[in-house]
C-alpha cells in the first residue's frame, strides 16, 4: 500500500518537472531569439524589449524569498517523514506525507513560472534550476523507494534524505537579486581571465627558462618536446617577434579583466543593487558578454602556437573577436552606467546635493571604462600580422 502512495506522489512529481522543462525551454528559445534580434547589446533597451516591464515595480525576491524558504523546509521535513513511513510500513503517515509533498512540489513550480520579467534572466533561471534540482532529488528517492523497496527500509533516513536536504537548503540560500548573481558571476568570470593571462605567461616562460637546466628539469622538458614534434605538436622556439606579440595579447586579456573586475565591484555597491526592470536587463546582458569575452579570450590563447606568423589567420580572427567582444561588453557596460545613474537620480543632480563623493563617481566610471577602450583600439593595430 504504501509503494502505490509513492508511485502516485512520483507521477505527481513528474507532472510538475514536465511543466518546468517546457517553461525552461520556452524561456531559452525566447532568449536566444531576443539576443540574436538584438545583437547589439550596448545600445538603450528597446520600449519593445522592456514592454511591460516598466510598470512591473517587483526586481527581486525579497517579497518572494520567505514563502520559497517555508515551501523548501516544508519539503525537507515532510521527506524525512515519508523515509520513515516506508520503513515502518505506516500507510497513513505516507499518505500524509505524500499529500503535502505533492501540494509543496506544484507550489514551487508555481513560483517559478509566475516569476515577472522584471526580476531578470539570471534570477529566473537560477530559481528553475534549483526547484528542478530539488524535484529531481525527490523524484530520484522515490524511484529507489519503488524498484528497491526492501533496501530503503535499510537505509538511515540522513542518507535516504540527504540529496533533497542539500535541495531544500540551496533555494533557503537563494539570492534574492539578479545584482547578486552577477557579482559571483562577474568574479567568477574575471578569474577565468586571470587563468588565460597565466597561460600566456607560461607560453613565454616554458622551455626558456635557464633555471630548469639547473635542476634537472630542462633535460625532461627537452625529452617531451621532442616527443610533441615527432608528432607534429611540439612548441617552436619563440623569436622576439613572437614574445613581443604574445605580451602584447597577454595585455589585451588583462585589460578585459580589468573591465570585468572593475564591472563586478561596481555592481556590488549596494547603491547599484537593480532598482527597475532596465538595471535587471542591463545586468544580464554584461554577465552575458562577459562571458563571450572568457570564449574568445580561450580561442585566442588556444590559436597562439609559435611561430606566430605561420598562424596568422587563426590568431588574427582570435583577436578580432576579443576585441568585439570586449567593445561590446564595454558598450553595455555604459549603458548599465546610465541607468544606474537615472534609478539613483544622479543625471538630475540630486546625487551632487546628497553626496558629493558620490556624484563624482560617474567621472571615474567614465575614465577606466574611456581608458579600456583606447588600450583596446591600440592593441589591436599592434597585433595585426
Amino acid at each position: 500500500m504504501v509503494e502505490t502512495i509513492i508511485a502516485e506522489l512520483d507521477v505527481a512529481l513528474k507532472a510538475c518537472l514536465d511543466r518546468l522543462q517546457a517553461s525552461q525551454a520556452s524561456q531559452a528559445s525566447q532568449a536566444s531569439q531576443t539576443a540574436s534580434a538584438s545583437g547589439r547589446a550596448g545600445s538603450e533597451p528597446s520600449s519593445q524589449a522592456v514592454a511591460g516591464l516598466l510598470g512591473n515595480t517587483i526586481t527581486d525576491l525579497t517579497d518572494s524569498q520567505p514563502r520559497l524558504t517555508a515551501l523548501a523546509k516544508m519539503v525537507s521535513h515532510q521527506v524525512t517523514l515519508l523515509t520513515i513511513a516506508a520503513q515502518a510500513s505506516d500507510v497513513k503517515e505516507a499518505r500524509s506525507a505524500s499529500g503535502k509533498l505533492a501540494e509543496c512540489s506544484r507550489m514551487l513550480v508555481d513560483s517559478a513560472l509566475t516569476l515577472p520579467a522584471s526580476l531578470g534572466r539570471m534570477l529566473s533561471r537560477l530559481l528553475h534550476v534549483k526547484v528542478h534540482n530539488l524535484l529531481s532529488s525527490l523524484s530520484l528517492l522515490l524511484t529507489t523507494a519503488l524498484t528497491q523497496p526492501k533496501s530503503l527500509a535499510k537505509l538511515d533516513a540522513k542518507a535516504a534524505t540527504g540529496g533533497v536536504w542539500a535541495a531544500c537548503e540551496a533555494i533557503e540560500q537563494l539570492p534574492v537579486s539578479n545584482s547578486a548573481i552577477a557579482t559571483l558571476k562577474l568574479s567568477a568570470i574575471s578569474d577565468q581571465l586571470t587563468d588565460a593571462v597565466d597561460e600566456c605567461q607560461d607560453m613565454l616562460e616554458r622551455g626558456h627558462d635557464d633555471k630548469n637546466a639547473a635542476d634537472g628539469w630542462g633535460e625532461l622538458l627537452d625529452d617531451d618536446d621532442d616527443d610533441d614534434d615527432d608528432e607534429g605538436g611540439g612548441a617552436a622556439t619563440l623569436t622576439e617577434h613572437d614574445k613581443v606579440w604574445i605580451r602584447n595579447a597577454q595585455t589585451m586579456i588583462k585589460t578585459v579583466k580589468l573591465s570585468v573586475k572593475k564591472l563586478a565591484i561596481a555592481v556590488a555597491r549596494p547603491e547599484n543593487a537593480g532598482r527597475s526592470a532596465d538595471a535587471n536587463l542591463a545586468l544580464d546582458d554584461l554577465v552575458d558578454l562577459a562571458a563571450k569575452c572568457v570564449e574568445a579570450a580561450d580561442d585566442l590563447v588556444g590559436n597562439m602556437d609559435p611561430p606566430i606568423d605561420a598562424a596568422s589567420e587563426q590568431v588574427g580572427k582570435a583577436v578580432d573577436e576579443l576585441a568585439e567582444a570586449e567593445s561590446r561588453l564595454l558598450q553595455a557596460a555604459r549603458v548599465w552606467y546610465r541607468v544606474q545613474r537615472r534609478d539613483c537620480g544622479a543625471d538630475k543632480g540630486i546625487a551632487e546635493e546628497a553626496a558629493p563623493a558620490q556624484a563624482s563617481q560617474p567621472k571615474k566610471d567614465d575614465a577606466w571604462l574611456d581608458l579600456c577602450t583606447t588600450q583596446i583600439t591600440q592593441l589591436l593595430g599592434k597585433l595585426k600580422l
